[in-house]
């Protein structure tokens, strides 16, 4: 008896160690706090951004005061778009996270979006794409920050087979507006989790039903011998 529960008991603990052996795996980005090339209290720089890609438009990175943000997430230092009609164009600042993108796998981008004190915030987009293509994007608008705050986005992506495309993602102005209109970012970070781990391979499931079954057997067996005169 005590070897048919403790069948019983493995065949548990290996379902439970299935279905939750799913971690997620940090993927390497550039950059991802801006705080690579430091500046001091109150300087920006525009332009390029190093580990990220512009692809046009205005763009940069800053070290805010408390007069921009009450404070920042991650270190002292903020990525930023922003766009002013027929002054700058729309900005647009992302960066290559994975060469290829792998089966079964949700991909989940997270960053801290900052709306600032001084200024409106811009109208932005978050995108992931695969080959150039987007395939899950998602944002914020003026309402759903404070303003000098900062507040968590997250967009994610279910790849279902593999694909040798590249996986980026980018932060993407989508309206000029009249007056200057900036969004800033910051504590940017990706995670792949395989979606396929969850689910018991073919040896846990033969053992799953051997123990429960033995363990019902043996149960059925014990009322049978209660139940004799």
């Amino acid at each position: 008896m005590k070897s048919v529960s403790l069948l019983a008991s493995c065949a548990l603990a290996a379902f439970v160690a299935s279905a939750c052996g799913a971690q997620a795996a940090v993927l390497s980005l550039s950059n991802a706090s801006f705080e690579e090339t430091p500046l001091t209290d109150g300087a920006y720089r525009a332009g390029g951004v190093n580990g990220w890609t512009n692809s046009g438009g205005n763009v940069g990175w800053q070290n805010p005061t408390t007069q921009l943000f009450a404070n920042v997430p991650d270190g002292a230092q903020t990525g930023w778009v922003g766009t002013q009609k027929d002054l700058y164009a729309p900005g647009v600042l992302g960066q290559t996270a994975a060469a290829s993108v792998g089966a079964n796998t949700r991909y989940v981008l997270t960053a801290d979006v900052g709306r600032r004190f001084d200024i409106p915030l811009a109208a932005f987009i978050v995108e992931i794409l695969v080959g150039g293509q987007v395939v899950s994007s998602g944002g914020f608008g003026a309402a759903d920050i404070d303003p000098g705050a900062f507040r968590t986005l997250s967009v994610s992506y279910d790849a279902t087979e593999a694909l040798s495309q590249p996986l980026s993602f980018r932060f993407r102005v989508t309206e000029e507006a009249s007056a200057y209109s900036q969004v800033n970012f910051d504590n940017v970070a990706m995670e792949a989790t395989s979606l396929s781990s969850a689910v018991p391979e073919p040896a846990t499931w033969a053992m799953m039903i051997a123990g429960f079954g033995l363990a019902g057997s043996a149960l059925r067996s014990r009322r049978a011998l209660i139940a004799l005169p």
